[in-house]
């Protein structure tokens, strides 16, 4: 199968997952991953600012239409008496063109995953890698796709507080909506927990949507809480250069993707050579850089 190979004085050591072009190997959650992904970052500053500015104007480039419709339709047609009550089209346009403004980033984020992993891989990677899809555009889109209902529950858990608690205080339903919103935001980042892999495996490992999903569930059960963690601690870590006026956020950003394609690669390792000899099964492999251990 075509994809990056490792050196073959690696690959000859049986490693990885056991599932597609990858070998047999335990699965593990290293909270060191987020170092290792720093120093990644560190390694090549001018590559990953650049890449947060791309990512940050496709967002806003993508969710400017929601935007402005909720903006000029609710500021228009919300009763004063209720700031919080949304017009029925608004809550519907703003549902499908977040969803649309995640399944763009999505497809993008993936591609900042794979520049991550071939970084992680010690192979040469550029700005352009991530957009280079090699021919698994459809696939990688269908894949995100079926994930944009997942990132709307936030939002539907908010609405739906607010429309079961009508006619309670402003600050009261503001305080019950966002509280709605973290416990809508923590159940999508449990499912996210469970379909972690899924981007990598259909861009690297060349999977179908459906080998992907089903790869990613089998590969996180049993890991699911430590793969949670290390997601929920490697986001904050990235929100947190917003605090600086944003500019901390350029750095900071693509924290989040390397650290999960470190993590995919803990995961999947490639094999693209058999063993030469029966005595290299289950023998130490050489020290590579990617096999840091704690």
């Amino acid at each position: 199968m075509d994809g990056p190979q490792i050196p073959e004085e690696y690959a000859a050591y049986p490693r990885g997952y056991g599932v597609g072009p990858f070998g047999p190997a335990p699965r593990r959650v290293r909270m060191d991953a987020i170092g290792d992904a720093w120093n990644i970052l560190k390694s090549d500053w001018g590559t990953w600012v650049g890449t947060t500015l791309v990512l940050i104007g496709i967002s806003i480039a993508a969710s400017a239409p929601q935007f402005l419709y909720s903006f000029i339709r609710g500021a228009t047609s919300r009763p004063a008496s209720d700031p919080f009550l949304q017009p029925s089209d608004v809550l519907a346009v703003t549902a499908v063109l977040g969803c649309i403004t995640h399944w763009v980033l999505g497809i993008v984020t993936a591609g900042v995953q794979k520049l991550g992993l071939k970084k992680v891989r010690g192979e040469y990677g550029t700005f352009s890698d991530i957009f280079s899809f090699q021919g698994r555009l459809g696939q990688l889109a269908l894949a995100e796709l079926i994930l944009c209902p997942i990132a709307l529950l936030p939002y539907g858990f908010g609405v739906a507080a607010t429309i079961y608690f009508k006619g309670t205080d402003v600050f009261t339903l503001s305080m019950i909506a966002v509280g709605f919103q973290l416990i809508g935001a923590l159940l999508a980042s449990f499912v996210y927990a469970w379909v972690v892999f899924v981007p990598l495996l259909v861009l690297d490992g060349g999977m179908t949507v459906g080998e992907a999903y089903r790869a990613s569930f089998d590969a996180a059960g049993g890991k699911i809480l430590p793969i949670f963690g290390l997601l929920f601690v490697v986001g904050f870590l990235a929100s947190v250069g917003a605090c600086a006026c944003l500019v901390g956020l350029l750095f900071t950003a693509p924290l989040y993707y390397v650290t999960r394609a470190v993590l995919y690669h803990d995961f999947f390792r490639r094999v693209s050579v058999a063993p030469s000899a029966p005595s290299n099964i289950g023998a130490e492999p050489p020290t590579a850089p990617w096999d840091k251990t704690t």
